[in-house]
């Protein structure tokens, strides 16, 4: 890729010194600075479908795919296909970004995607949260 450090750009010697913390990038081995620079283009391959965003709009049979670069482009074109009304009746819609919905309208109802990551927190049943029990250890208190 590289075959001495004057070839690499700016901005992959910041990133290189941002990774590894030296404050000259001659101080990094050449190996060390190829390895980072792939690392981060492979990041950037990644990164690059997460920035479309996908509307599939269906109004009586016809069908619109359209691709926005923000989310904030594709709600704004998907309010205006539904008249700014959601409960416009015969429309089906769904904005995806890299696949998974971000946000659907089916007959008159809002779906929104879940997070990756998200965790599911469940209530803690009463005895097990009672405060005399978690602070006096269930003796009484006068």
């Amino acid at each position: 890729m590289f075959n001495n450090y004057e070839e690499i750009p700016a901005h992959y010697r910041r990133i290189i010194l941002v990774e590894t913390g030296y404050k000259r990038i001659k101080r990094v081995p050449l190996e060390l600075c190829i390895e980072i620079i792939e690392d981060h283009l492979e990041y950037e391959k990644e990164c690059a479908e997460l920035m479309n965003f996908e509307l599939t709009f269906e109004r009586d049979g016809t069908t619109q795919v359209s691709v926005h670069k923000t989310a904030k482009e594709a709600f704004a074109k998907l309010d205006f296909e539904m008249d700014y009304n959601i409960f416009t009746p015969g429309i089906t819609a769904v904005v995806r970004q890299a696949d998974r919905i971000v946000r659907a309208i089916v007959g008159g109802k809002v779906y929104e995607g879940q997070p990756r990551g998200k965790i599911e927190v469940k209530p803690m049943p009463k005895e097990r949260y009672d405060t005399h029990t978690l602070f006096y250890g269930g003796a009484p208190c006068d």
